[in-house]
């Protein structure tokens, strides 16, 4: 009877010299694992060579149906494994590690008990059935390590290779498969291998809208994001502020502005035609997609449609900056939409079809001006003004431009040089901090303005009644002073623009 592994023996034995390496004894190992294979269905793959300086790839693939099964890594058969279990590079991998040292290759004597385990392990690990990926959470966490390593591999090959071109193709996202280089290119097909692996069916339907609770707290969208980025590198969340708002606070907020709506401005809601919904941070659509589902809700359903493509989908607009929450969102917005009989396209290019949702990747807010009119001056107004508004409330340049009009601002200074606040009062344009010191020149609206509920100034000076000022404190309160006598002109000009928004 034929011995399988005293044929793989007998093969590496003949090649075992001083200047083999683990690549000598490839296409026996790769002999050995397709005669002990029980399933004729798997497949074996051996990578080619490793190019130089590549790191990270195993040295053979094994596959049933284009699942993976795992992966096989080999060593030289003089290294000792205790070097490498340990590494970054196993540690990526589900670890089976055998030690052909036990063989004791150079005396042709074949240890059964190590055969036998060899056999064992090797046995197992071919009965193994790929499980197919159901649930959102597990496939975020598989992405997210493969992005981690993809990420490093890309990093590595960018330090060592000197190829301008896939360099700019890379940044530029517009590679081609023919692009990408055979030493990364495997991971990608690694990527491709785990997506063919996910049961789509059942995916779905852990991703459905209509299976979700009313107040659920749990958005499986924002789910699978948060903990791809958990998995991924929890330090970007707080980098990037990625953390979201649970589902019944969004609810809360959004059954809160509908009723300022209806209470302050005797609007019916988000379904009114004259409301326009601006969402500047709209992250996974979280927010945008409550406030659409709110509108919907205040509408015949019969006229549903009808009112997606003529209110909503032209009052409605989401701006994001991160490529991945904005990615998330159009998963969610389009399942939303084809959960509604209908089907809208989700699209941040104006060339693509008139029914779709106006949720866009967002640089700067120069981007969204392809979807107006140049002459459309209100726009441009409200840019100049916000642009103020930045500009006022940078501390650099209040500091700068402050030292310039402070005698718009004088103070009547008490002879003994001390600055006491008793009864803070704004009396004519004069903020009197006692009956006889006081700020000259203080508007009214100036000293009314308030920020959170409380009024800036009242707050700041009533804050250190009964105590001294001191010159700094008082070149302080010149410069909030004048930074809102300044955001107020701005205020006014953007109110003046938008007046008959609502």
């Amino acid at each position: 009877m034929d011995n399988p592994f005293l044929d793989y023996f007998n093969s590496i034995s003949s090649k075992l010299t001083a200047r083999t390496t683990e690549f000598s004894y490839r296409t026996d190992l790769e002999n050995l694992l397709n005669t002990i294979k029980n399933n004729k269905s798997i497949k074996v793959i051996q990578e080619s060579s490793k190019e130089k300086d590549e790191i990270g790839r195993p040295d053979f693939q094994v596959k049933i149906s284009e699942a993976m099964l795992g992966h096989i890594e080999t060593k030289k058969i003089t290294d000792n494994l205790d070097n490498f279990i340990k590494t970054e590079q196993i540690e990526k991998y589900g670890k089976i590690i055998i030690d052909e040292t036990l063989f004791e290759i150079a005396n042709k004597n074949l240890d059964n008990f190590a055969v036998l385990r060899v056999d064992s392990i090797f046995s197992e690990f071919f009965a193994t059935k790929p499980k197919l990926i159901e649930k959102p959470e597990s496939l975020s966490e598989i992405l997210a390590i493969q992005a981690k390593n993809f990420k490093y591999l890309i990093t590595e090959y960018l330090k060592t290779e000197k190829d301008l071109t896939f360099k700019s193709r890379l940044l530029g996202l517009v590679l081609e498969p023919d692009d990408i280089p055979e030493s990364i290119s495997w991971k990608v097909q690694n990527i491709i291998d785990i997506l063919n692996n996910v049961d789509y069916e059942k995916l779905h339907k852990e991703l459905l809208f209509s299976k979700m609770k009313e107040f659920q707290e749990q958005d499986p969208y924002i789910y699978f994001y948060e903990h791809f980025l958990s998995s991924y590198d929890k330090s970007k969340r707080v980098e990037k502020g990625v953390f979201y708002t649970p589902l019944p606070v969004v609810h809360f907020i959004v059954k809160s502005v509908k009723s300022v709506l209806k209470d302050q401005f005797s609007k019916s809601g988000f379904a009114d035609a004259g409301i326009t919904v601006l969402d500047f941070a709209a992250g996974t659509g979280t927010f945008y997609l409550e406030t659409f589902k709110e509108a919907l809700n205040e509408v015949d359903k019969a006229l549903k449609n009808e009112f997606i493509r003529k209110n909503l989908l032209k009052n409605f607009y989401g701006f994001e900056f991160l490529i991945a929450p904005y990615t998330i969102a159009h998963l969610k917005l389009s399942q939303y939409l084809e959960e509604q009989g209908d089907h809208f396209v989700v699209a941040d290019n104006e060339n693509e079809l008139k029914d779709r949702i106006n949720f866009f990747m967002k640089k700067s807010s120069k981007e969204i001006t392809n979807t107006l009119k140049l002459e459309d001056s209100k726009y441009w107004n409200i840019e100049s003004a916000k642009n103020e508004l930045k500009r006022i409330n940078i501390e650099e340049y209040i500091r700068n431009y402050t030292m310039k009009v402070f005698d718009n601002h004088k103070i009547f200074y008490h002879p003994a040089g001390k600055f006491e606040v008793v009864n803070p009062i704004l009396i004519k344009n004069k903020l009197h901090i006692n009956p006889k010191q006081f700020f000259d020149n203080v508007p009214e609206e100036v000293y009314n303005f308030e920020i959170g509920g409380y009024q800036v100034i009242e707050k700041y000076l009533k804050a250190r009644k009964n105590k001294y000022l001191t010159l700094d404190e008082i070149n302080h309160l010149k410069k909030v002073i004048i930074s809102l006598e300044l955001t107020i002109q701005q205020m006014k000009k953007i109110d003046k623009e938008t007046k008959d928004w609502i």
